[in-house]
């Protein structure tokens, strides 16, 4: 099912079709497709810490695992790659699936004398650009991706010329919100928390993508979808960080109450040491009072036989 839906899409959708057909994105038509990761919240792993702080997400303050999607600027997704712990970077998660990205990417035989103005074009001469999100940074230096720029850490704001461009960026790769929001809005199962086997979660994954792809052939995406997938991320978020807000609500209980502990056993000890002197100096004065009485002597004295 997903080769049949999923897999061969990428082969039909040539960029010189996407061309011909006039589906390319509306600011960037040299792009190919769009990717990005979707979050899966589950059950926290048993085991260690170590192993457990691998499938927290610190984003949506919950343990779960990620999935990447491809999509077409049709709306329909052509690859997915197989989950990773929530706590992998999406450069990572990237680079775990970069053979399906070489061959995406890469032009066809044909392809050469298309329009391809984009920037980078000098760089990557044999490839078109894809859309990623910001947690793909340091992509660039690799791939011919297209992606909104972060502000470092200390630096100034954007200027409005970047901040326009980010927009522009945006407003194409929201396809890709719009393809999760209507796969989580047909499957339960991937809008709720997976409570099921780990081993299980690619093939029921591909099986739905598969199906959602059908869905979108018959209904094209909508706004509405996208919505409806970032009011899901948003009830994610509120849920983690309610738990998050419990958790330290707990943590701060046990600390006041350990301090009242410590404080109440100095006073025991003090009051428990203040009584056996009271006891000792009690036994002391009772000590001192004992009289000795003298042997009484005999009226009468006995008459001797």
């Amino acid at each position: 099912m997903y080769d049949t839906f999923v897999k061969v899409e990428e082969t039909r959708w040539t960029m010189r079709e996407l061309m011909l057909t006039r589906s390319t994105f509306k600011n960037f038509p040299y792009t190919r497709y769009a990717s990005d990761v979707t979050f899966q919240h589950s059950d926290q792993p048993t085991g260690n810490f170590n192993e457990a702080k691998k499938f927290y997400s610190r984003k949506h303050h919950l343990y779960g695992h990620k999935v990447e999607v491809s999509v077409l600027p049709k709306g329909i997704a052509i690859n997915c790659i197989a989950w990773s712990p929530a706590a992998t970077s999406d450069y990572n998660v990237f680079l775990d699936n970069v053979e399906f990205h070489h061959s995406a990417m890469q032009k066809l035989e044909g392809e050469a004398d298309l329009n391809d103005e984009g920037p980078a074009q000098d760089r990557f001469e044999n490839d078109w650009a894809i859309l990623v999100e910001k947690g793909y940074q340091g992509l660039q230096r690799g791939f011919r991706t297209i992606q909104p720029k972060k502000k470092a850490r200390g630096a100034p704001p954007l200027s409005a010329d970047e901040n326009r461009e980010n927009d522009r960026i945006s407003h194409d790769r929201v396809i890709v919100e719009n393809f999760f929001g209507r796969l989580k809005s047909l499957w339960g199962v991937y809008s709720h928390k997976w409570a099921w086997d780990r081993n299980t979660y690619n093939m029921n994954f591909r099986v739905c993508l598969a199906a959602t792809n059908f869905h979108v052939g018959c209904n094209p995406l909508r706004r509405e979808d996208g919505e409806y997938y970032r009011r899901h991320e948003s009830r994610l978020i509120k849920i983690g960080t309610y738990i998050e807000e419990a958790k330290k609500r707990k943590r701060e209980q046990y600390r006041d109450n350990r301090r009242a502990r410590l404080e109440i056993t100095p006073r025991r000890t003090r009051r428990r040491q203040s009584g056996d002197t009271l006891r000792e100096n009690n036994s002391r004065n009772q000590a001192a009072k004992v009289v000795t009485h003298p042997k009484p002597r005999m009226l009468f004295a006995s008459k001797k036989p």
